[in-house]
């Protein structure tokens, strides 16, 4: 799967709710069930990873693009088990590459299964050699053969 700026927005969400009430940054976004944290914000206390991830799932279906969430399931949504693959450029003046690398780690915590590559002389764009990076990613992740 390829990275998403809803998933960035999410981040930036994580990232502003992640810090107890003097403003320090919390070890875990995730811990407690405060009003002012993340697992008030998406419902997230107590909860499994994939329950995590599913709920994860449906606060972007939800609140950033604007469709119905998934029913509810006894287990996690298959999108969970995919493999993940971000990266960004370093040098990228449109996108923060903070942003994509929160992002992963969001997803990260989530329960997702993320490879994240920064590439030091990319701005905003693509270059070649990621897609043959993607291309052996998705030969030793998932299992497709590379083209010679």
């Amino acid at each position: 799967m390829a990275g998403s700026a809803a998933w960035e927005e999410m981040a930036e969400l994580v990232n502003e709710y992640s810090r107890d009430a003097n403003g320090d940054r919390l070890d875990d976004p995730f811990e407690g069930n405060g009003e002012d944290g993340p697992a008030h914000l998406l419902n997230l206390s107590g909860d499994s990873r994939s329950d995590l991830g599913a709920r994860a799932v449906n606060f972007s279906r939800e609140c950033v693009l604007d469709i119905d969430p998934l029913p509810p399931r006894d287990t996690a949504p298959g999108c969970l088990s995919t493999p993940i693959l971000r990266w960004h450029g370093a040098l990228d003046e449109k996108v923060r590459p903070r942003l994509g690398e929160l992002a992963a780690q969001t997803m990260e915590k989530l329960g997702w299964d993320v490879t994240w590559m920064l590439y030091d002389d990319l701005e905003h764009w693509f270059a070649p050699y990621e897609l043959d990076d993607m291309a052996i990613f998705l030969s030793a992740r998932v299992g497709i053969p590379e083209v010679d």
